[in-house]
Protein backbone atom coordinates (compact mmCIF):
# COMPACT_ATOMS: atom_id res chain seq x y z
CA UNK A 1 0.00 0.00 0.00
CA UNK A 2 1.47 3.34 -1.04
CA UNK A 3 0.54 6.74 0.39
CA UNK A 4 2.24 8.74 -2.35
CA UNK A 5 0.24 11.63 -3.70
CA UNK A 6 -1.98 11.97 -0.63
CA UNK A 7 -2.31 15.44 0.84
CA UNK A 8 -2.54 14.85 4.59
CA UNK A 9 -2.96 17.77 6.96
CA UNK A 10 -2.55 17.31 10.69
CA UNK A 11 -4.32 19.91 12.78
CA UNK A 12 -3.50 20.21 16.48
CA UNK A 13 -6.38 19.57 18.83
CA UNK A 14 -7.94 22.35 20.88
CA UNK A 15 -6.67 20.57 23.98
CA UNK A 16 -3.05 20.71 22.74
CA UNK A 17 -3.34 24.41 21.90
CA UNK A 18 -5.14 25.20 25.17
CA UNK A 19 -2.47 23.42 27.23
CA UNK A 20 0.28 25.38 25.48
CA UNK A 21 -1.52 28.67 26.05
CA UNK A 22 -2.16 27.96 29.74
CA UNK A 23 1.51 27.08 30.19
CA UNK A 24 2.57 30.31 28.50
CA UNK A 25 0.07 32.34 30.56
CA UNK A 26 1.49 30.89 33.77
CA UNK A 27 5.02 31.60 32.59
CA UNK A 28 4.17 35.22 31.80
CA UNK A 29 2.26 35.77 35.06
CA UNK A 30 5.23 34.49 37.08
CA UNK A 31 7.45 37.16 35.52
CA UNK A 32 5.14 40.09 36.35
CA UNK A 33 6.09 42.72 38.91
CA UNK A 34 4.56 42.32 42.36
CA UNK A 35 2.66 45.63 42.31
CA UNK A 36 -0.58 43.80 41.53
CA UNK A 37 -1.08 44.81 37.91
CA UNK A 38 0.71 44.56 34.65
CA UNK A 39 0.33 43.97 30.97
CA UNK A 40 0.91 40.38 29.94
CA UNK A 41 2.05 39.53 26.44
CA UNK A 42 2.15 36.04 25.04
CA UNK A 43 3.54 35.39 21.59
CA UNK A 44 4.31 32.26 19.70
CA UNK A 45 3.72 30.12 16.67
CA UNK A 46 1.12 27.38 16.34
CA UNK A 47 2.45 24.28 14.62
CA UNK A 48 1.07 20.84 13.95
CA UNK A 49 2.87 17.64 15.07
CA UNK A 50 4.96 17.62 11.87
CA UNK A 51 6.20 21.16 12.59
CA UNK A 52 4.18 22.88 9.86
CA UNK A 53 2.67 26.24 10.83
CA UNK A 54 -1.09 26.49 11.29
CA UNK A 55 -2.44 29.79 9.89
CA UNK A 56 -5.84 31.21 10.93
CA UNK A 57 -5.92 29.23 14.19
CA UNK A 58 -7.75 30.67 17.17
CA UNK A 59 -5.57 31.01 20.27
CA UNK A 60 -7.21 31.66 23.65
CA UNK A 61 -5.16 32.98 26.56
CA UNK A 62 -6.80 32.77 30.00
CA UNK A 63 -5.63 34.38 33.22
CA UNK A 64 -6.04 31.62 35.84
CA UNK A 65 -6.51 34.00 38.79
CA UNK A 66 -9.48 35.88 37.32
CA UNK A 67 -10.73 33.71 34.47
CA UNK A 68 -10.35 36.67 32.09
CA UNK A 69 -9.46 35.58 28.59
CA UNK A 70 -8.60 36.95 25.19
CA UNK A 71 -8.73 35.34 21.75
CA UNK A 72 -6.45 36.07 18.82
CA UNK A 73 -5.97 34.49 15.41
CA UNK A 74 -2.67 33.33 13.99
CA UNK A 75 -1.37 35.06 10.88
CA UNK A 76 -0.37 33.37 7.61
CA UNK A 77 2.89 32.23 9.28
CA UNK A 78 1.07 30.73 12.27
CA UNK A 79 2.33 33.48 14.60
CA UNK A 80 0.25 35.27 17.22
CA UNK A 81 0.58 37.97 19.90
CA UNK A 82 -1.95 38.16 22.75
CA UNK A 83 -1.92 41.06 25.23
CA UNK A 84 -3.95 41.27 28.37
CA UNK A 85 -4.26 43.49 31.44
CA UNK A 86 -3.34 41.31 34.37
CA UNK A 87 -4.11 41.80 38.04
CA UNK A 88 -2.58 39.63 40.70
Amino acid sequence: MSLEGLDVKIIPSRKQISCAIVFLALLVSAALPSDGQGLGTISGTVTDPSGAVVPSSTVTATQPQTGASTEVKTNERGSFVAEMQLSL
